[in-house]
Parts: C-alpha cells; structure tokens; sequence
C-alpha cells in the first residue's frame, strides 16, 4: 500500500512518488510567500519549481519592466540550468506548472490560490494525465541490475562493462518509447493550466465590468443586483470537453503502446522457453530409444508444444492475444516461458490417455507417428479441446467404477439374504 501524502515545511502535499500539488492557502505564509523585490528568497541560492511558480503567479498581470517579472524571469532561467539535460520542457502558468525531464521525471504543481472558481473538471483531468504519466514511467522504467564498480579482474570487468553497455542501450530503448507519452501528457497539462487561466481572465473581465454597471446604477440610483457563484463559463465547460476527448486518445495510445510491448515481452518468453525445452526434450528422445519404445512415444510433447507457439502467433495476428500490462514484465516473460510446456505436457496427456485406451478414438487404418503427432499439435494449440477429452475421459472412468460397485453390492445383498444364519 502507498504511503500516505505529507505536507511539507513549505506548505506544499508532495505526493510519495514525487509529484507536487498545490494546497489550499499556500501562499498566506508571510514567511513562505516571495517578496516582489526578491528579498524572501535569494536568488543565489538553488530555485525550486515551487518558487518558480510562487513568482510566476505574483507576477501575473504586470509587464516585463516591473520587478516581479524580471524576478520570474530570473528564477526560471535559474531551475532551467539546475534541470540541464536532454529534453527538458517547462511550463508555468498562475494557475500551476509542469516540467518533464528526458530520463523520465515528470513533475507538477497546482496554484490553488488562482483558482476562483469550481474546477473540478479541471482537477480530475489533471489526476487522469497524471495517472496517465506515472503508468507510462513505471512501465518504461529501466529495471536492469547493472554493476557500476570496476571488478580487479580482467574477465570480470569486460563482463562488467558489456553489462553496462547492454544497460545504457536499454534506456535509450526505454527512453525512446516512453518520450511521446510523457511529452504528450505534458501538452495535455499546459493545456489544461491555460485553460483555468483563461478562465480567471475572462472572471476577472466580467468582475470588472460588473464594478462599472454597479457605478452607473449608483449613479441613476437604480437598484444594485450582485450575482456571484463559482460555476466556470461555458466556454470553460467547452474547453474541458475538448480536452477530456483528448485524454481519452492518449489513454487509448498509452494502452495500445502497452499491449504491443506485453505481446513482445510474451513472445521473447516463448522464444526462450523452447530454447529450454530443446535440450530436455532431445534427452528424453534419446533414452526412449535406448530403451527401445516406439517413436510415437516421443512425438506428441514437442507437437503440443509447437501448437502452443502457433496459437499465440495467430492470436498476435488477429489482435486477439489479451494480456495484462499490470502483471509485470519479468512475469509476463515467464508466463511466455511457460507456454510451450504447457502445451506440450498437455499433448503428451492426451496421448497418454489414447494409448491407455480411456479416449477410444484411434482410427483402425491411422499411421501411429502421424496420428499422435496430429493429436499432439491440437492439444497444444486448442487447450479447450485437450482439457474437454481429459474431462470425459475422466468422467467415463468414473462411470465405469459406479458400474462395477453396483453389481458388486447386489451380489452381497443378495448373498447376505440366503444367508441361514441371518434366518430367525
């Protein structure tokens, strides 16, 4: 289970996985709120993003000459250089602030204190784009145990160094694919910081123009009517529809994205799991020749096994191979693994169960070899199909066993009735 969010000194409920949101009366902290010369906070020491957004939001509404926006200005030219990297987008507004780094840091902040206004719309649009990147962070997440020391021996710092290699081209790998969907949450979340904003100019617009129809009223002293409520514009309500669409298609591409890795994770488990039956599989071929057995004997595991492969090579075409991308990459790789066996064990049942004369399905005029091979290849491939003979064959032994009991109680039923001594 999560650990629980924890406030901050600053006043900010930083989340356990790093990301940051605004708290309600953030900025009345005198001590905490920036002066708009710069004197609460030196700028010679390192710039937060909290800070970044603290100035941003007191210089909101001012041009470029006023001291609160060179102190922007200036604390946002000072986070940028403390975030130098490959990739790095930041984005502020009054309202919040978002910035995405390219080894996978994602990152935001909500200025509740701009919001004058019932946002919640805009709130849960902003859970979903954050869920939508912390999946997509924890899904290309390079996981690889990787030695960082210099072993003292030569064979142990070549195998070091290649395993350090192997892992710096696995994060790019990872890196690569996970960049367009942190990108694309990052334009989601500007957009929806730029919507509140507009939506805070346009209140503050029509609070203006209020104050001046009240001043004309006061002066023909007509009667003064205030109306004011929380419920955003329709255009605000516009907005949110249009973006909600949009986090619908990014959910939809992140899903995509995730089921063709899972397949591909599926399939590198297959692959190695034929790579481990190979050997065990020539092993038990050779013994059963040593020992003489019939060839048919050795024919139906590794035909299972190839119609497993071949199921899921045709649900991957079809676009009918389901699998969870909650599971885990190790366990999907192993679950992959797995599935020739299965297929295989599942064939070598089935025509033990035919050679055992429980499934009375033989043709008189079959070649044995390519019979079992066939009926191996199906179980592998259709474990419905396998699981479904098992059942009835399972269940005819059963039959037969009822079958032999009853005549068997009869008969000393029968015999305990002529029995004299039971006779009074």
């Amino acid at each position: 289970m999560a650990a629980p969010p924890k406030l901050t000194v600053d006043g900010l409920v930083t989340a356990p996985n790093g990301h940051v949101h605004g708290a309600k009366g953030h900025f009345e902290d005198p001590a905490s709120t920036p002066n708009v010369g710069g004197a609460a906070v030196a700028l010679e020491e390192d710039a937060t993003f909290a800070d970044v957004i603290r100035a941003r939001f007191a210089a909101a509404g001012k041009g470029p000459e006023d001291a609160a926006s060179q102190r922007y200005t200036t604390l946002l030219k000072r986070f940028r250089s403390q975030c130098a990297g490959p990739n790095v987008q930041v984005g502020t507004f009054a309202s919040g602030g978002v910035y995405v780094t390219g080894n996978g840091f994602f990152h935001f902040i909500t200025n509740a204190r701009a919001i004058e206004f019932e946002a919640l719309e805009a709130e849960q649009l902003i859970f979903r784009i954050d869920r939508l990147a912390e999946r997509a962070c924890d899904w290309w997440r390079v996981d690889a145990d990787v030695i960082w020391w210099e072993p003292p021996h030569a064979g142990a710092r070549a195998i070091s160094r290649a395993r350090q290699r192997r892992a710096r081209r696995q994060q790019r790998t990872l890196a690569t694919e996970r960049e367009p969907h942190l990108g694309l949450a990052y334009s989601l979340l500007t957009a929806v910081y730029s919507a509140i904003d507009d939506e805070g100019l346009r209140r503050e617009l029509a609070s203006r123009q209020s104050a001046g129809a009240s001043r004309i009223r006061r002066a023909l002293r007509w009667p003064i009517t205030t109306e004011s409520d929380g419920r955003p514009s329709e255009a605000h309500r516009r907005d949110m529809a249009l973006l909600r669409e949009q986090v619908e298609v990014a959910e939809k591409l992140f899903r995509t994205a995730a089921h063709r890795n899972t397949q591909a994770l599926y399939g590198k488990g297959m692959l190695l799991g034929v790579l481990g039956l190979a050997p065990v599989y020539l092993l038990v071929a050779l013994l059963l020749q040593h020992g003489g057995a019939s060839s048919a004997y050795a024919i139906a595991f590794p035909a299972g096994a190839i119609g497993a492969v071949v199921s899921v090579l045709q649900r991957m075409t079809v676009g009918k191979l389901n699998l969870d991308i909650t599971t885990g990459k190790r366990m999907l790789v192993w679950l992959g693994a797995v599935r020739p066996w299965v297929g295989g064990v599942l064939g070598m049942a089935l025509f033990l169960f035919i050679e055992a004369g429980l499934i009375p399905m033989v043709p008189a005029d079959a070649e044995p070899l390519a019979f079992f091979a066939a009926v191996g290849f199906i179980a592998g491939f259709n474990e419905r199909f396998a699981q479904d003979m098992l059942t009835r064959s399972t269940n005819s032994l059963n039959r037969s066993d009822n079958e032999r009991t009853e005549p068997s109680r009869a008969v000393s039923e029968n015999g305990s009735d002529k029995d004299p001594s039971n006779a009074r």
